[in-house]
């Protein structure tokens, strides 16, 4: 909670910061659920100075958290990958949960993911792509523009 507020007046910040935070919160799901949820970062070295929106990865690791393997008995895997590619940034979170429900045309993400997704376009609008993707549980793909290394597009709020 403390690095939340401390953070909370930057709109961005390094890769690095951001998996520092987020890693306490998957400390903690860890803790909660013991040997049924297991973690592993794929994490390109250069990836680390990427700037990305602050609070970007907790509503990507909470959604499969908290709706694909807490409720589930059998144990869940969570992969969080993150590179460069050439004029991009990637980040990508995937689970092995049941994925997400579809209504109609609409995959059901949750408020976390949909605030990321809108966050995301008001942040970057289109040098930035947000996926949702059933795949054997739920893929969450992220790609940032990455000019002068991924700073806003001008006329955007900070919000």
């Amino acid at each position: 909670m403390r690095k939340a507020l401390h953070s909370s007046g930057a709109q961005e910040v390094t890769l690095a910061e951001e998996l520092d935070f987020v890693k306490g919160y998957v400390e903690i799901e860890q803790l909660r659920l013991g040997e049924r949820l297991s973690v592993t970062w794929d994490i390109a070295p250069d990836s680390l100075t990427a700037r990305v929106p602050s609070l970007l990865l907790q509503p990507l690791i909470e959604t499969p958290s908290s709706t694909a393997i807490a409720p589930s008995t059998r144990p869940g895997t969570l992969a969080i990958r993150a590179r460069r590619d050439g004029d991009f940034f990637e980040v990508q979170v995937h689970d092995n949960g049941s994925g997400l429900a579809v209504n109609g045309s609409n995959r059901q993400g949750g408020v976390g993911l949909a605030n990321t997704s809108d966050r995301l376009q008001r942040l970057y609008g289109e040098r930035q792509r947000f996926e949702l993707i059933n795949d054997q549980g739920l893929r969450v793909n992220v790609r940032l523009h990455h000019l002068s290394d991924l700073m806003p597009h001008k006329g955007t709020d900070a919000a």
